[in-house]
């Protein structure tokens, strides 16, 4: 996988997303506005909200990935949100490419998370997938591994111990296995 480039986003871009979000019918604004059709000036302003969030402000690829940068719109201040698609429309499944992805464009010691969320916050357009990074290079999730393991095999663990392989486990986390 070769390293990734910064590329310049095209300059109608936004004028593309209003004009599809223009196109919708009016029940697809009816879940934004508690089920009422909104004003013309309500659903002006709801298009253009949703054009600062589906614009991403910055845009980098490599041989095989788009990867986009957006503001913390949506997901807050601490975080930056990336949307990661494949050239091909495959679906991204590489672990190893993904910790790249996050390494090159956010830093190696920030750390980030995939979520899958509740179904009544679901979102599936299609094969692209979303990995919100910590801005704070210190901060580290509550749950995970406490220490660094990587081996170039399978990683051997004494069987016989009580203990075995729960060494680099955050205390507690077994507590929903129950």
């Amino acid at each position: 996988m070769s390293r990734f480039v910064e590329v310049a986003q095209s300059p109608d871009w936004p004028f593309q997303i209003r004009h599809r979000l223009m196109l919708q019918p009016d029940d697809f604004f009816r879940p934004h506005f508690e089920g009422r059709v909104p004003t013309r000036e309500e659903k002006l302003a709801c298009i253009e909200k949703g054009v600062r969030c589906l614009t991403p402000v910055r845009i980098f690829e490599n041989n095989i990935y788009r990867v986009e940068l957006y503001s913390a719109l949506v997901s807050g201040d601490s975080f930056i949100h990336l949307g990661i698609s494949r050239h091909d429309g495959a679906t991204c499944k590489e672990w190893r490419h993904l910790q790249q992805i996050k390494n090159e464009i956010a830093g190696p010691e920030h750390e980030a998370m995939e979520m899958f969320p509740a179904e009544s916050r679901l979102v599936d357009t299609g094969n692209q997938y979303h990995m919100w990074v910590h801005k704070d290079a210190s901060f580290r999730f509550p749950v995970g591994w406490t220490m660094r393991l990587v081996t170039d095999g399978v990683p051997t663990f004494d069987l016989a111990s009580p203990d075995a392989g729960q060494t680099h486990c955050v205390p507690g986390a077994d507590s929903m296995a129950r």
